[in-house]
C-alpha cells in the first residue's frame, strides 16, 4: 500500500497538471490521465470515472482518423486550459446551497455571469502575498520528514502483522499499524479484481513464490511466468477493460438521458467531507527540529 501510494497515486495526481501538463508533456500527461482513471475505478468513484475516459477516446480517435486536431493538442497541449471553467464552477459551488436542484444551480449561473464580469475577475486574479518564507519551509520539510520516518519505522516494525479478512460478500484488510479495517478499494488494484494475490504464490502458475517479484498491483510472478504473459498482469488488465465498458456504457446512458437526469451510479456516489483546515506553523525551535531529525536518521539502522 505504502509503495502503490508513494509511487503511483500520490505522483500522478500531484504532477498531472503542476508538471505534465503546463511542460507540455504529452505522452506522459495521457498516461498519467488514464492512471488517474484507474484510482476513480478503485475507489468507486462514479462521478469522477468518466471524464478521463471521455477525453482519452477523443484523443485516440483524433489519433486513428489523423485529425489535425491530434496534432494540435500534441503540439500546444498546455493553451487547451479550463481554469477559467473550473474558477466559474467554483463560484457557483459558493453561491448554492448543497440541496439545490440542477434549474436553481443553472439559474444561479446566469445571475453570476450577469453581474460586473470585473468583479469576478477580481475575485479569482486576486494576488496574495505567499504566507511562507524559505526558513519557515525549511522547518516544515525537517517536521514532515521526522514524521515520515517515524510513520515507517512503525511500517517497518508491523511487517506481517495485517491481515486479510475475507466474507462471502467482500474482502478487508486489518492494517496493523492504523489500527484500522478497510475495504478492498483502500488496497492496491489486485485485491479489486477477480483473482486476489495469492500470499505467497504465483498468481499465474498457483506455485510458492521462491525466484519472482511482486508488482504494484499485488500480484507476484515468477520472472518465467511474467515473461509468459508477455511481462504484464492479465488478473488487473482484464478488470480494467471491464471497468472501461461498464463506464463507457454508463456514460453513453448519460447521454441519452439528457443532461440533468442522473444515472443511477451517478446517484450511488459516496459524499465527501470538504472542510480543509490551515494550520498555522512557527518557525519557533528549527534547531531543535533539525537535532530531533539527524538523530532520527541516524537510529534507521537500528530499526
Amino acid at each position: 500500500m505504502v509503495i502503490d501510494l508513494l509511487d503511483n497515486i500520490i505522483p500522478a495526481t500531484l504532477d498531472v497538471y503542476s508538471i505534465l501538463f503546463r511542460s507540455g508533456s504529452f505522452n506522459e500527461y495521457i498516461e498519467t490521465i488514464f492512471r488517474i482513471w484507474t484510482f476513480a475505478l478503485r475507489w468507486k468513484r462514479h462521478n469522477y470515472n468518466k471524464a478521463p475516459l471521455a477525453f482519452l477516446s477523443d484523443i485516440f480517435y483524433w489519433q486513428d482518423t489523423n485529425h489535425p486536431f491530434a496534432e494540435a493538442v500534441k503540439l500546444f497541449l498546455v493553451n487547451f486550459n479550463d481554469y477559467y471553467v473550473e474558477n466559474m464552477h467554483s463560484k457557483i459551488r459558493s453561491q448554492t446551497p448543497v440541496n439545490s436542484n440542477v434549474d436553481n444551480i443553472i439559474k444561479q449561473a446566469y445571475v453570476i455571469d450577469e453581474r460586473n464580469h470585473c468583479e469576478l475577475k477580481d475575485t479569482f486574479q486576486k494576488t496574495k502575498a505567499y504566507p511562507y518564507k524559505p526558513s519557515l519551509l525549511n522547518i516544515l520539510a525537517e517536521k514532515t520528514s521526522l514524521f515520515l520516518l517515524d510513520y515507517f519505522q512503525r511500517i517497518y516494525k508491523n511487517c506481517g502483522k495485517s491481515k486479510l479478512c475475507k466474507s462471502k460478500k467482500k474482502i478487508q484488510c486489518q492494517l496493523a499499524t492504523l489500527g484500522e479495517t478497510v475495504d478492498t478499494k483502500c488496497l492496491p488494484t489486485g485485491y479489486s479484481t477477480n483473482m486476489p494475490p495469492l500470499p505467497d504464490s504465483c498468481d499465474h502458475c498457483r506455485k510458492k513464490l521462491d525466484d519472482g517479484e511482486v508488482l504494484i498491483c499485488g500480484h507476484g510472478y515468477h520472472f518465467e511466468c511474467y515473461q509468459m504473459m508477455e511481462y504484464g498482469c492479465r488478473h488487473c488488465e482484464e478488470y480494467y477493460k471491464r471497468g472501461i465498458y461498464s463506464n463507457v456504457n454508463s456514460f453513453l446512458d448519460r447521454l441519452e438521458k439528457g443532461p440533468n437526469v442522473l444515472t443511477s451510479d451517478e446517484q450511488d456516489e459516496t459524499p465527501t467531507e470538504e472542510n480543509e483546515t490551515v494550520e498555522e506553523v512557527e518557525a519557533n525551535g528549527s534547531q531543535e527540529v533539525h537535532a530531533e531529525l539527524l538523530i532520527a536518521l541516524i537510529h534507521v539502522n537500528t530499526w
